[in-house]
């Protein structure tokens, strides 16, 4: 549950990235290098990558819209510069392989000057060598915690870092869930990159707790179903 709300809340702090998005490309259009003018019309190309059609494509389009969005309301409003922002979207299918091939595509080819969203996490990880090769600006979710501490050049989180929510999410289990002195507790989290550090970190803290970790299950994020495993679990 606490993912599913966590997704949700992934479109609304797209609010806040795209805000950052617009700081980051005024930056480009000055001083950086890796931002470039291109094509006949003379704009700013600006790709993404998410699930379009997989899985996670409940996630992925709603990224991309937003995204789409944001980009449309600048052009209709004069642009960057003066210039227009030809926005790029692909499809990764939230396979690894794909994203990093979606990357190369982005630079090599169409040569954009930034990166937005990232859905998942192993997408990012996957591709993170060919984002470092062509030193392509991100801003995106669901950044594992090693990718911004320390921090990257050019890597910037939309939303607060996944493995850092283990803290909140026991702070409040402490104060609001808890009747016991040393309570039993289940550990439910999903297979995906950022989710390692993160249900390493709730361990750490269950422990620190002396609370009794009686399950620390991990489900795949591809899944149709989860009956067998919340059973088990009850």
């Amino acid at each position: 549950m606490k993912h599913l709300a966590r997704r949700k809340g992934r479109l609304v702090s797209y609010v806040t990235a795209v805000a950052v998005f617009g700081l980051l490309i005024s930056a480009c259009g000055t001083s950086t290098p890796s931002a470039r003018v291109t094509g006949k019309s003379g704009s700013y190309v600006i790709g993404s990558t998410s699930d379009l059609s997989s899985f996670l494509a409940f996630e992925g389009t709603g990224l991309r819209n937003g995204i789409n969005a944001y980009i449309t309301h600048v052009n209709d409003h004069g642009g960057v510069n003066g210039h227009r922002i030809n926005y790029i979207p692909l499809n990764d299918k939230s396979d690894p392989a794909t994203g990093a091939a979606n990357v190369t595509q982005l630079a090599a080819v169409d040569h954009a000057s930034a990166m937005l969203g990232w859905g998942l996490s192993d997408v990012l990880v996957g591709a993170l060598p060919e984002l470092q090769r062509y030193h392509m600006p991100v801003i995106g979710q669901a950044l594992v915690g090693n990718m911004v501490y320390p921090p990257r050049p050019g890597l910037v989180s939309a939303e607060l870092i996944i493995s850092s929510e283990a803290r909140l999410i026991a702070s409040f289990a402490e104060k609001k869930l808890v009747h016991t002195a040393h309570p039993s507790v289940a550990l439910v989290t999903y297979d995906s990159s950022v989710d390692v550090h993160f249900r390493a970190n709730l361990v750490s803290i269950a422990k620190a707790q002396g609370w009794n970790v009686v399950s620390n299950l991990v489900m795949s994020l591809s899944a149709t179903s989860y009956s067998a495993q919340v059973n088990a679990l009850v």
